[in-house]
């Protein structure tokens, strides 16, 4: 599913009738794109920090805690 379908219903659920330009569209697709990037790479110190070969879900719910925090 392309990415602006997702953003359109997820405006749907929370609003009415929503356009978005293709520029923000792209701008939001970026960004979310940076936002997990960064997260894969906690992960990835997680993982190793434990010894794992394999990232596993604590690795991703011990990133997003240690990022609140900061």
């Amino acid at each position: 599913m392309p990415f602006r379908h997702l953003v359109h219903e997820n405006a749907q659920d929370h609003t009415f009738e929503v356009l978005f330009r293709k520029a923000a569209i792209g701008a939001t697709e970026e960004a979310a794109e940076v936002y997990l990037i960064s997260i894969f790479e906690d992960c990835n110190m997680c993982k190793i920090h434990t010894r794992r070969v394999t990232t596993i879900p604590n690795h991703t719910l011990l990133a997003r805690r240690i990022r609140e925090n900061i």
